[in-house]
C-alpha cells in the first residue's frame, strides 16, 4: 500500500492511458455496427429459410391419370427404396404415355383406299384403280346408310305409266280389233289411281330407305332423280360429296396424285359421318317388326349435304390445295386439284401455334397434326340431335365448332317427296374440325401425303415440320 500511495499519480496516469487504449480499440463505431447489422439480418434470413424448409409440405408427382390430388411425400430423406419407387413411377408414366399414343393412333389412323396410289403412284394402274375403288366406296356408303333419293315428279310419272301399261291397259277388252271399254277403264284409272298415286310413291319410297340423300328444296331440279342412278361427281343431289378431280368411271381420264389425296381426305371424313349416321339410326331408331328401319322411324332422316373444302387451316389462314377452275353449277366446294403457288404455310409453326380467326379451338396445322374444316347438314328428329352429335365425335378426332338448328315444315317437305312421320324434325347444320396426325400421313410411321402438299405445308417426311419444334 505504501508503494501505491507513493506512486498514486503514476497509477492514475496508467489507468487513464489504459482506458484510452480500450476506448479506441473496443468501443463500437458506426461502420462496425453497420456490418454487424447486415450479418445479423443474413443470419435471420438463413434461419427463416431453414424453418420454411422444415415446415414445407412436399408431395409426390401425379403419375396416375385417374387421380387429380397429389399424395404427401414421406417425411425422410430419399433412400434407395424411395429412389426405386420414383423410378418405377416414372416408368409407369412413360408406359402410360406410350399407350395413350397408341390409342390415339388407333383412333385416328386410316387406311388408304389404294395403297399404291399415295404418296406417289407406285404402278401405272394405280390412278385407275383408285378411280374405280373411289366410286365403289361411295356406293357402299349409300348402301350402308340404306339411303336413296326422295321421289321426284319424274318418278311419279314413271310409276303412272308402269301401272297403266302393266295393270290397267290389259283390262281393255277388244272385239273385232276394236276396244269396247277403253273409256271406262281410263275413267277408273283416273279416279282410283291418279288421286293417290303421288302419296303411294312417296310412302313406298319412305319404307324402302332409312335415309334420304339430299333432294328437297335445296337441290337443283332433277338432281334427286339422278342421284338414284349414281349422280355425277359433285352433285348436291347426292348428299355425299364427290371430288370432281376424280373423273367418272367411264371416262378415260385419270386423277393426278393431288386429286387422289384430296379425294382420299374427303372420303375419310365422309366415312366417319356415315358411320355416325348408321350408328345413331341403328341404336336409337324405331324399327319395324321385321327389323327394317323406314325414314319415318330413323333419327337422321336426310343427309342434305357434306361440304369438305380442300384446304388446310394454318396460322396464316385457309391454305387451299385447289382450285383454279370455277365449279360447275352442281359442284360445291371442290375444283380440280392443284397446289396453290400463291399461299404457303407459316415457316415455323409450333405445336402451340393458334389462330382463333377461323375456329373457337384455334387449332392450326403444326408438326403434330393437320387441320381441316367441314360442314354436315342433316334433317333429324328434333328430340335426338344430341345422339348424332355424340356419335360424330366419339372416339374420333372430330370437334363440332358450331351448330345451327332450323325448324322443318312437314307439309312443305312432303311437297318434295320427304315423308318424315309425326315426330318434330329440324335441319341441323354442324361446322366441324377434323385432325389428321402426321405420324401416319407424313411419317415416320407411314408417308401418304404427296410431296407437293408436304412442300405446301412445309412438312418434311419424318413426322415433323420444316420449322422449329419439328422434333416434337
Amino acid at each position: 500500500m505504501e508503494i501505491i500511495k507513493n506512486n498514486l499519480l503514476s497509477v492514475i496516469s496508467g489507468a487513464v492511458s489504459l482506458l484510452c487504449v480500450l476506448a479506441v480499440t473496443v468501443w463500437p463505431v458506426p461502420s462496425w455496427t453497420t456490418g454487424l447489422d447486415e450479418k445479423l439480418k443474413e443470419s435471420l434470413r438463413a434461419l427463416d429459410e431453414i424453418q420454411r424448409l422444415n415446415t414445407m409440405r412436399f408431395t409426390l408427382p401425379i403419375v396416375d391419370p385417374r387421380r387429380t390430388e397429389a399424395s404427401e411425400a414421406p417425411n425422410f430423406f430419399p433412400n434407395p427404396l424411395a429412389i426405386k419407387a420414383g423410378e418405377e413411377a416414372v416408368k409407369r408414366l412413360r408406359d402410360e404415355s406410350l399407350r395413350l399414343i397408341q390409342v390415339a393412333m388407333a383412333m385416328n389412323e386410316r387406311q388408304p383406299l389404294v395403297p399404291n396410289a399415295l404418296p406417289v403412284k407406285k404402278t401405272v394402274a394405280a390412278p385407275d384403280e383408285f378411280k374405280r375403288a373411289y366410286y365403289r366406296e361411295m356406293a357402299r356408303l349409300r348402301r350402308e346408310m340404306n339411303a336413296g333419293p326422295p321421289p321426284t315428279q319424274a318418278d311419279i310419272d314413271a310409276e303412272r305409266d308402269r301401272l297403266w301399261l302393266e295393270v290397267w291397259k290389259p283390262r281393255i277388252s277388244t272385239v273385232d280389233g276394236k276396244e269396247i271399254n277403253a273409256a271406262e277403264v281410263q275413267q277408273q284409272f283416273e279416279e282410283k289411281v291418279l288421286p293417290v298415286l303421288a302419296d303411294d310413291v312417296k310412302a313406298r319410297r319412305a319404307r324402302q330407305f332409312s335415309v334420304y340423300l339430299s333432294g328437297g328444296p335445296e337441290a337443283p331440279a332433277g338432281t334427286a332423280a339422278v342421284a338414284g342412278r349414281g349422280a355425277a361427281p359433285g352433285s348436291v343431289g347426292t348428299g355425299l360429296m364427290y371430288h370432281p378431280g376424280v373423273p367418272p368411271e367411264t371416262s378415260p381420264q385419270l386423277p393426278d396424285t393431288v386429286d387422289i389425296w384430296i379425294a382420299q381426305l374427303g372420303l375419310w371424313i365422309q366415312q366417319d359421318v356415315v358411320s355416325a349416321i348408321v350408328q345413331t339410326n341403328r341404336k336409337y331408331g324405331r324399327h319395324e317388326a321385321d327389323g327394317t328401319l323406314p325414314v319415318t322411324g330413323a333419327v337422321v332422316k336426310r343427309l342434305v349435304r357434306i361440304d369438305i373444302p380442300p384446304e388446310y387451316i394454318t396460322t396464316k389462314g385457309k391454305l387451299p390445295i385447289t382450285s383454279t377452275a370455277a365449279p360447275t353449277p352442281l359442284v360445291r366446294g371442290y375444283g380440280r386439284g392443284h397446289v396453290s403457288s400463291e399461299t404457303t404455310a407459316e415457316e415455323s409453326p409450333t405445336i402451340s401455334s393458334r389462330n382463333f380467326a377461323h375456329s373457337p379451338t384455334g387449332r392450326v396445322c403444326n408438326p403434330l397434326y393437320d387441320v381441316m374444316h367441314f360442314t354436315v347438314v342433316v334433317d333429324i328428329d328434333a328430340n335426338e340431335m344430341d345422339r348424332f352429335m355424340s356419335a360424330l365425335v366419339e372416339r374420333r378426332f372430330i370437334t363440332i365448332l358450331s351448330a345451327d338448328v332450323k325448324a322443318i315444315d312437314h307439309k312443305k317437305a312432303y311437297e318434295y317427296g320427304l315423308v318424315y312421320g309425326s315426330a318434330p324434325v329440324v335441319q341441323l347444320t354442324l361446322k366441324c374440325e377434323a385432325l389428321f396426325l402426321r405420324e401416319w400421313t407424313v411419317g415416320p410411321r407411314r408417308v401418304l401425303m404427296p410431296d407437293q402438299v408436304r412442300k405446301l405445308l412445309k412438312a418434311v417426311a419424318d413426322g415433323g415440320s420444316g420449322g422449329k419444334d419439328s422434333h416434337m
